[in-house]
């Protein structure tokens, strides 16, 4: 997509959209519920600094919605949805070749009629339409010897904004729903990239409490 049109592409996207809301077209929302499969992902991270940390990607999977790729082959380039998540250490512990990260952060989602998304450019990932952001609360397990990581994401949808998939308003969530992300992935180094990781989302039940109790609760199985 020519970048110098997005913001005209957008507006008119948006344009179209108000003016099917006002003609009391309903919003098809994407379901997110406990223990379900949302999405499923591939991306790739960097480290701005020593303490903070970029991840983003691209959804291969999002529950309910068969047309995620505005063409073949499948990939970064014609993904219409893409997502970003920003994130700052709060700790880190070192247990022989095992180091464990704690992070804080916040993910957005992104819709793009006309993708264009390129792993040599993160920022990229950010073109389209916000849809969803979330704040959430990570953990990083690394292998420093094999380079090998797993990430537990606990994540709390804080707004969503409605957007036109195929025609159809559509809305992806809802405030106050939460979700739980696990990836897998392996450093690279020297890099850039830090690393590649792939993973997949399913809806956790929201439980009262601290909310990094969530962190220990068991993992519900995923059914979808």
């Amino acid at each position: 997509m020519n970048r110098s049109h997005a913001p005209l592409a957008l507006s008119l996207s948006a344009s179209l959209l108000g003016a099917t809301l006002a003609l009391g077209q309903g919003v098809d929302r994407i379901p997110i519920e406990d223990g379900r499969l949302v999405y499923e992902f591939t991306g790739q991270v960097t480290n701005p600094s020593p303490t903070t940390s970029s991840q983003y990607g691209y959804f291969t999977y999002v529950r309910g919605v068969d047309s995620l790729f505005s063409a073949l082959p499948a990939s970064e380039a014609t993904a219409r949805f893409t997502f970003f998540r920003d994130a700052a250490n709060v700790r880190v512990v070192n247990n022989g070749p095992i180091r464990v990260i704690s992070r804080t952060g916040t993910t957005t989602v992104y819709f793009n009629e006309s993708p264009g998304a390129s792993f040599a450019s993160p920022d990229s990932f950010r073109a389209g339409q916000p849809i969803q952001t979330s704040s959430f609360e990570q953990q990083v397990v690394i292998d420093t010897v094999s380079l090998v990581f797993t990430v537990v994401n606990v994540e709390t949808i804080t707004s969503t904004a409605p957007f036109l998939l195929d025609g159809i308003p559509t809305v992806l969530g809802a405030p106050g729903q939460r979700l739980r992300t696990v990836k897998q992935g392996r450093l690279n180094t020297p890099g850039p990239p830090a690393g590649h990781f792939g993973g997949y989302t399913i809806g956790v039940k929201h439980a009262s409490g601290p909310s990094r109790g969530a962190m220990n609760d068991e993992a519900p199985g995923v059914v979808d």
